[in-house]
């Protein structure tokens, strides 16, 4: 299985509580929470990770602006809870550039 990768403008920003605020997204009738946000020159580390994290049967999404690569991960997925963190610590590089900032603009 391999991740969707959609521009960023398709998708619809929200907040949500599990055991703290987190950020989520809509997406074609499903709903994703946040995984890691990668510069635009960190485009291969990005797509390494969603195909990591798709590999392991979980509905992945790699929205895409012209300053960063967001992936998000289905809260349908067995990986959301507690091991989507170690997932993506074992997976990314030394060197990987991540870009953290995140900030949508999130209608209340």
């Amino acid at each position: 299985m391999f991740p969707l990768v959609v521009s960023q403008d398709l998708i619809q920003p929200f907040k949500f509580w599990h055991g703290d605020v987190r950020l989520g997204m809509r997406y074609a009738d499903e709903l994703y929470t946040h995984v890691r946000s990668y510069a635009v020159s960190a485009r291969l580390d990005a797509y390494e990770l969603a195909c990591s994290l798709a590999q392991n049967g979980s509905r992945v999404c790699v929205a895409c602006s012209p300053w960063r690569y967001t992936i998000w991960i289905s809260l349908r997925s067995p990986l959301v809870d507690s091991h989507v963190d170690s997932h993506v610590e074992q997976t990314l590089a030394v060197d990987t550039v991540v870009d953290d900032s995140v900030i949508y603009p999130v209608a209340v």
